[in-house]
Order: C-alpha cells, then structure tokens, then sequence
C-alpha cells in the first residue's frame, strides 16, 4: 500500500485527505478533542504539534501570538523589535502585516497568513526542494534552516538544534499532525493537554511541559510544565502563569512566592496566587513594556 506520506511528497494535494489550507472551526480551548481543526485560537498550536517520542528531548515547547491583533493594540510597545526578528529570519522583504497569528510548535514556527515562499527562498538564499501535498518546501545547507509554504500557511524549522532527524523530516510531521495523519502530542501526552486546558486564552500564550519530570528521571524538580498566557486590557498588560506539578502533594509544598519567580513582574504587581489541586496559577498586572514576546 503507497503511505500517504509518500502520496504527499509527490505533490497529491491535502484536500484530497483534508487541506490544511481549508481547515476551520470553532475554538475548543479542553485540547483533547481529536477531531477539531486548526482554527486559528489560542490552542491551535495543539494541532501542529506532533508527538516527539522518537527524539531526545527533555522538554517540549508551544506559544500562540495574535501578530494582527497585537499590531492593532495602542498598547503595544513591541511593534518594531517583533518586526525585525521576523525580517532576520525570513528576509528583508518580510512583511509582518501579511501574518495574522503565529504558533511555536516545539522548535518549528508556524505562520498563518499571505506568503510568497519564492520571496522568502530567494532572500534567505534557499533552493526549492520539491512539494509536499499542497506545500513548496525550501531547503539550503544540510541541517539548517529550511521551510514550507502555501499561500496562506508557513512552516519553518527556524531552530535547527536538537533535530535527530533533520528540518525536512520535522516539517513534514508538523504538517501531517495539522492534517490528522500523524499523532498529535496533545493526544500522547495527558499533562499536555491538562496543561493547555488550564491556559486562559491570551493575545500570547507559551509554554513547555517536560517529556519525563525531573522527579521521574531522578532529580528534583517537580514541576510537570509552566504556561503563561498575556493580554492587553487598556494600559497594562495582564499575565496568568499556570504551574503543573507532578502530584497534589509537591503543588502543597511549593513555596508559592518563588513560583511566583517564574514569571515576569515584580512583587508589587502580584495580582493573586492560587492553588488547586496539582495547579498554581500565579496573576500579574504589569506595565505593557513588560510584555514577552514569541519571536522565531
């Protein structure tokens, strides 16, 4: 039987076995549900992110970045450093005002929006390397940074370090993840979606959430993962952290005020600290400078 990831790499398009590019919905913020499709929310990160087992990695990371909406915001400060991370690594000609949200999905960036890849290759000194269902895949040095693209989604392995099995492999995995074909990490891992669930929507949200906690590979950290969700409310920036601890038990004996350290803010814009169960959630209402981007 030809696998489909084999069908993809000969350029059959995605809408023969649902199109990434046709994909729409209704935001579902529990991320567990399987059958839900990328949507653009807060979460839709869970769709990309494909189950990393088979690569050794201690740590998994995600993030969500409303782009459009934050260039919209009279209280974000952040327009220009934001602009110019994304014009060093997608080229000079990049125009920030083409993408409306962006997702990190473990060490790959997503973007949706308008692209042109040809653009892109040709200022970043790539070579078309071929089509994978309906994307063009640009590859320059072996190991480096590569990327696939449609006219309205980007996928870029903007991080090489820790790629076991190269940029190409990885974006292709994101890819069939985002199509339903391959398995999604939010599926594989319950302290990920727990995780996520816990998350306020925000106008950017990140994290990480460990493949084995410290505590189950001998240390001493009990953290099972960390999030953070900011949005702008008027003039002050306002960041929900949430901590997953590995049992009831650890989340009592965390000391709440260093928890509190993992987060940005000073003591005196502590808003609230909460605990429940195996959760700490950790508010903050700060000035909009001190707002953290998620940048490629």
């Amino acid at each position: 039987m030809t696998s489909r990831r084999h069908l993809l790499r000969r350029g059959i398009g995605l809408a023969a076995a649902g199109s990434v590019a046709g994909l729409a919905g209704c935001n579902d913020t529990t991320a567990r549900d399987t059958e839900s499709e990328t949507d653009g929310g807060p979460t839709s990160y869970t769709e990309w992110l494909f189950d990393p087992s088979n690569r050794d990695l201690t740590d998994v990371q995600f993030g969500y970045t409303d782009v459009a909406g934050l260039l919209e915001t009279d209280a974000f400060a952040k327009a220009d450093a934001m602009r110019d991370a994304y014009r060093d690594v997608f080229g000079e000609r990049f125009d920030i005002e083409s993408v409306a949200y962006s997702l990190t999905v473990d060490r790959l960036f997503v973007l949706s929006g308008e692209f042109d890849g040809s653009t892109i290759a040709a200022d970043r000194g790539l070579e078309d390397d071929g089509r994978y269902g309906e994307f063009d895949v640009y590859t320059g040095a072996p190991g480096g940074f590569a990327f696939a693209a449609t006219d309205e989604y980007l996928v870029a392995a903007t991080d090489p370090a820790g790629r076991e099995r190269g940029p190409q492999a990885a974006l292709e995995s994101a890819i069939d993840a985002a199509n339903g074909d391959g398995d999604r990490f939010v599926d594989e891992n319950d302290e990920f979606s727990r995780l996520v669930a816990e998350l306020p929507p925000g106008a950017i949200v990140s994290g990480s959430v460990a493949r084995e906690t410290e505590v189950e590979i001998g240390g001493t950290d009990p953290r099972v993962g960390v999030g953070s969700s900011q949005r702008f409310a008027g003039d002050r920036l306002t960041t929900v952290g949430v901590i997953r601890y590995t049992d009831e038990a650890a989340a009592d004996a965390a000391d709440l005020e260093v928890a509190a350290d993992d987060f940005p803010g000073e003591r005196a814009d502590l808003v609230a600290i909460e605990r429940e169960g195996r959760t700490v959630t950790v508010t903050f209402d700060t000035a909009p400078a001190d707002v953290t981007l998620n940048l490629p």
